[in-house]
């Protein structure tokens, strides 16, 4: 998936005329700044229905969460632009569809924010459709979850199209173009599109790339929505697997399937091309969830030296604009208690991969009053990372970065409680200090369950137990540590810690070399259901 994501569509035929020579238009005293619970807008339009917008899209978010079992563990702003002409919307589009083009809007996502931006349109169901699909992706990203490939834009499409009922929430209503797509094209083998990567020629080439999108949703309709016979157990035992891209890498996925729908891949293809060629589609509802009510969104007007430095950003965000650059470092100088202007030049720098100026810009963000908890997060992770892009066991932070470190995570923590990242940054910092908080890796170790990807910080805590003098729980945790698809920093940590172990480790006719020791008992792989939190507990004194 790519760093934005363009809404393109026929079904939008809009003709935009070349782009403005004044590199920052559209500035004017007219546009709002409406706010519901999880989105601002930046508004040039009716306020009626940029109310309506804030709330479908608020609608999406809680449908995806209930709908799909996750939950947002990456609390990253999303700032929305709806501009009042389609020229005014095209001079802050990305330069690759400068001109005339069918672009009616796109979804960016960078470290500290996300960005939604639309252009107005005719046909405004179309539009939504095409804005929910791209979002959609965007609430993967937050949940810290990796679909597969082809489960992440099926999900896409198929709730892309859901209406609103009074009672309840339509999903599933059909995609007639995908249908009667399908039926003129031939359909992909099940294993190129279960196997599908973001390099794969099926994904980035036209000739299969409406096909993949499309069998997708159709696959994911089939199994949820048509007379299919197959239980919905099956479905989602099948799904949990498949649908993750992890835990597909490492599965058999041919013989997981055989033993989910007992029935090998072409025969569900000759079912999915019957499903789609009788073209008897129907669709479920979900319960309506409850939302704040378009009253309650706060509107305000927008000041002119707020939307000409918001229109910057916008322009920096997405074409990296000299021209937006420099308005915002004058607004460092001119709005220094606005954070913004600070927020989005370390983002800039960070795409540059200049890490130091980044840290700067987010620590001034900060210093400018800054409560964006995705700023606080990547402040708390880029030092770590510059610190731990080699494996070295013999490694010791020095006392200074290391409360630094602690004091950055913990804050980024306590505004995120439900993400991973940081608790795996964690579990680094004390594998590596020179005195390990044992209230931090009890922390750590608790939450261990309910992080998505936790062979990282398994592996941070297997360190941190070899320093203990703790080998038959550092094994223990090494065993839940597949190899496969590891990064070589990870790679290389696992099999030094492995040969230590076996170095140190007295072989007995119980107790063969490398195995935990007698009475331990090992838990599942972390990643299958029912794992339990390994049964380690560290005293306070360490």
């Amino acid at each position: 998936m790519s760093a934005w994501t363009a809404l393109m569509s026929c079904v939008l035929p809009l003709a935009y005329p070349a782009a403005p020579v004044n590199p920052l238009p559209a500035i004017d005293g007219k546009w709002r700044h409406f706010a519901s619970p999880h989105f601002e807008l930046y508004s040039r339009n009716a306020e009626g229905e940029s109310r309506e917008l804030l709330y479908n899209l608020e609608l999406l978010r809680a449908v995806f969460l209930d709908r799909m079992g996750l939950k947002e563990r990456l609390q990253t702003a999303v700032t929305v632009y709806y501009f009042r002409t389609p020229k005014e919307f095209q001079a802050y589009a990305p330069r690759v569809f400068s001109g005339p083009s069918s672009l009616a809007g796109f979804h960016l996502y960078r470290p500290d924010r996300a960005i939604i931006s639309l252009a107005p349109a005719d046909n405004e169901e179309a539009a939504q459709r095409i804005i929910f699909h791209e979002y959609v992706h965007h609430l993967f990203r937050i949940a810290e979850f990796t679909p597969s490939l082809w489960y992440n834009e099926g999900t896409a499409e198929v709730l892309a199209g859901i209406r609103i009922d009074r009672k309840s929430v339509q999903i599933g209503q059909p995609l007639d173009n995908s249908a009667a797509y399908l039926r003129e094209e031939t359909l992909l083998p099940l294993d190129q599109i279960f196997g599908a990567v973001e390099n794969s020629k099926l994904y980035t080439e036209g000739k299969h790339t409406g096909v993949f999108y499309a069998q997708s949703w159709a696959l994911l309709h089939y199994w949820n929505f048509g007379n299919s016979g197959i239980p919905k157990e099956a479905v989602d035992r099948f799904l949990q697997i498949a649908g993750n891209r992890d835990l597909a890498g490492e599965t058999d996925l041919r013989t997981h399937f055989k033993a989910c729908f007992g029935c090998d891949y072409p025969e569900m293809l000759r079912r999915l091309k019957t499903y789609i060629r009788t073209g008897s589609f129907r669709y479920g509802n979900h319960p309506m969830p409850t939302l704040e009510p378009v009253s309650s969104y706060i509107v305000r007007q927008v000041p002119l030296d707020e939307i000409a430095v918001r229109l910057a950003e916008l322009a920096v965000r997405v074409n990296r604009s000299p021209a937006g650059k420099l308005a915002l470092l004058h607004a460092t100088t001119d709005r220094p208690t606005d954070p913004r202007s600070f927020e989005t030049l370390g983002s800039d720098a960070f795409l540059d991969n200049d890490l130091a100026t980044a840290s700067d810009r987010w620590e001034q963000a900060l210093a400018a009053g800054s409560q964006n908890p995705a700023v606080i997060r990547q402040l708390a992770l880029l030092e770590g990372q510059q610190w731990f892009n080699e494996f070295n066991e013999s490694l010791r932070l020095p006392p200074d970065v290391t409360t630094r470190m602690r004091a950055r995570l913990e804050r980024s923590i306590e505004l995120e409680p439900a993400q991973g990242a940081a608790y795996e940054m964690l579990a680094w910092v004390e594998a590596f200090a020179e005195v390990p908080r044992a209230k931090n890796a009890n922390r750590v170790i608790s939450n261990l369950p309910q992080m998505p990807d936790k062979k990282r910080t398994l592996i941070a805590l297997s360190m941190l137990m070899l320093r203990l003098n703790k080998p038959d729980t550092a094994a223990t945790m090494l065993a839940h540590v597949s190899t496969q698809q590891l990064r070589p920093f990870d790679a290389h940590a696992v099999a030094v810690m492995r040969e230590r172990l076996a170095a140190d480790h007295i072989p007995s006719a119980n107790d063969p070399a490398g195995a935990p020791a007698p009475g331990t008992t090992v838990a599942p792989p972390p990643s299958a259901p029912g794992l339990k939190t390994p049964s380690v507990g560290l005293p306070d004194d360490l």
